[in-house]
């Protein structure tokens, strides 16, 4: 998260700086995410049927109905992995720069509480 933290200072605001930041910090979200899995007993899996990975929106869905959060916190786990895919994809006008602070933020916190 340092590193998104440092990304986001480094940029020139109003240059898309956000979105490398935003690209970064849901890439750790999805490792806290898929680290919460093999952590339950039994674990969750983190592949499909097809052995595929799964989806950010997946493995939020898998954890909240293993009750390792509520629908509250899944519906900010799934507007951060939104911000993160709108970033990853190319739709830099998705977010801005207060959103990823806040992202990164919000992603510190959840990992500090559930970690």
């Amino acid at each position: 998260m340092g590193q998104a933290e440092q990304l986001l200072s480094e940029g020139i605001k109003g240059k898309h700086d956000h979105v490398p930041a935003a690209v970064l910090a849901g890439a750790v979200l999805e490792k806290t995410l898929k680290t919460l899995c093999n952590r339950l007993s039994p674990p969750e899996s983190t592949v499909n049927e097809k052995g595929k990975p799964l989806m950010l929106n997946a493995l939020i869905e898998c954890l909240k109905k293993r009750g390792v959060f509520n629908e509250i916190v899944a519906k900010q786990l799934r507007t951060w992995a939104g911000i993160r895919n709108s970033a990853a994809h190319g739709e830099f006008e998705q977010s801005n720069r207060k959103q990823v602070e806040n992202m990164i933020i919000g992603i510190q916190s959840f990992m500090s509480q559930h970690l």
